[in-house]
């Protein structure tokens, strides 16, 4: 086999070798998903207006922009708002961003004060 031959084919296998990554998908909210962490984590609070937490029925009590900042949901982890039936609750940053999806789907973007 000639030396051409062969930078070919070692060419050609060195491309099919090829170390790239797959596109990155971006993750698309659940609103179905959000809708039920909602009910399950949020809801028995905010629609009781404990510690002055809007209810979804009430669009312009919230801050659009609060619930547009990244960890929102996690703080309210970390102050112990969050039911978790019972023991505390346990969310993973999908469930955070599929219930903010539900709430700013719920609340209206364009129905805020904010």
């Amino acid at each position: 086999m000639s030396k051409i031959c062969i930078a070919s084919l070692l060419a050609m296998a060195l491309a099919g070798c090829s170390n790239t990554q797959p596109e990155h998908q971006v993750y698309q909210p659940n609103l179905p998903h959000g809708e039920a962490v909602y009910k399950g984590q949020c809801q028995s609070c905010h629609e009781a207006g404990k510690r002055n937490a809007p209810s979804i029925t009430d669009a312009e009590d919230w801050d659009l922009q609060t619930l547009s900042a990244p960890g929102v949901v996690q703080q309210h982890l970390a102050m112990n708002l969050l039911e978790g039936q019972g023991r505390r609750a346990q969310l993973t940053q999908y469930d955070e961003s599929d219930v903010l999806f539900y709430i700013r789907n719920a609340v209206g973007e364009g129905d805020s004060k904010y």
